[in-house]
């Protein structure tokens, strides 16, 4: 007799994308499981992600192997601060295990409706992230950049963005919990218009100006996806909403330009611009890292207040890493 499958639910979130899986794993479609991946699969990246901006928060397994997901996905989550704690030489554990509970808050967030309950858990995170920052916050600015991870993905990069902006951010004076916190989320929800629009399922090449269209618009989209519920500041608003505003006042979506733009706003388009560059670059991590210091050196008061650039530079030399 032919054995009844029985399923149960396993998070999005919890599944990685490019790894193997322990065993096979199926979607619900029409009140049927559906199988989508077998044993030893992978899931690519872009399928992933494609899933996050459907707001699919599950995937289904059969409930014998919930046992041998669940030690996949501890094993993961250990291979991975255990990734973090070398490259921090061992330090800072608190403050890793923070990072990697905002990260698994951020992507349940993206998978989710909006509501009060969700915000309130992601600035909860946010919060205790950068309470035990300050706890040694010249040690631990040094520790956040060690921590960026530059694979591909939009959890990776608006990590990466909200930690570096921290870090940037802190190095030029900006250390009160509350100034760093609406930094935080600002710069973790910067292209939360994306995930609404779902940018990524406009071809570029066939259709140009519609995929322009959208990507100007996702500013404005993530503002007021955000706004609906309250809870999120309105400096982190801003943040969102002026991330691709231009110091000479040619950015979107509102052509602000100078002193209209928001001061911390500057850090993070700065940091969201760095991560972009050197995650989408083609070499050695340091090769990468130099070539965005070297694009952003040369922005001559275009992009970027010159001004809060060249600090920004300053700080920014040493994220540069050895190569290996």
């Amino acid at each position: 007799m032919e054995k009844k499958f029985c399923a149960c639910s396993i998070p999005l979130k919890d599944i990685r994308p490019n790894s193997k899986l322990p065993g096979d794993i199926y979607l619900c479609v029409l009140g049927k499981f559906i199988k989508f991946k077998m044993k030893g699969d992978q899931i690519p990246l872009e399928r992933y992600e494609q899933f996050f901006k459907q707001k699919m928060q599950y995937f289904f397994i059969d409930i014998n192997d919930l046992k041998k997901f669940e030690s996949w996905v501890k094993k993961q989550n250990n291979n991975e601060k255990d990734d973090l704690l070398q490259r921090t030489d061992g330090g800072f554990e608190d403050l890793i295990s923070l990072h990697l509970d905002a990260k698994d808050e951020f992507l349940k967030f993206l998978t989710a409706e909006i509501t009060n309950e969700g915000i309130e858990n992601l600035l909860n995170r946010t919060r205790d992230f950068i309470t035990e920052f300050k706890k040694d916050e010249h040690n631990a600015s040094k520790i956040l950049t060690k921590i960026i991870s530059y694979n591909e993905g939009i959890g990776n990069h608006s990590l990466n963005v909200a930690n570096l902006s921290v870090y940037l951010a802190h190095s030029m004076g900006y250390t009160t919990q509350t100034a760093l916190e609406r930094l935080y989320i600002g710069a973790l929800l910067h292209d939360y218009g994306k995930v609404v629009i779902d940018i990524n399922s406009i071809n570029p090449i066939k259709l140009p100006q519609k995929y322009i269209k959208e990507l100007r618009r996702h500013p404005d989209v993530g503002r007021i996806s955000l706004l609906m519920e309250s809870g999120i500041s309105t400096e982190s608003i801003q943040i969102i909403h002026q991330h691709h505003e231009r110091f000479d006042g040619k950015g979107f979506p509102k052509g602000l330009k100078g002193n209209q733009i928001y001061e911390l706003t500057k850090i993070v388009s700065i940091a969201n611009y760095f991560d972009n560059v050197v995650s989408k670059g083609v070499g050695e991590l340091k090769v990468k890292q130099v070539n965005a210091l070297n694009q952003l050196n040369k922005d001559d008061g275009i992009l970027f207040d010159p001004k809060v650039l060249n600090k920004c530079l300053n700080y920014l030399k040493p994220v540069v890493t050895e190569a290996s």
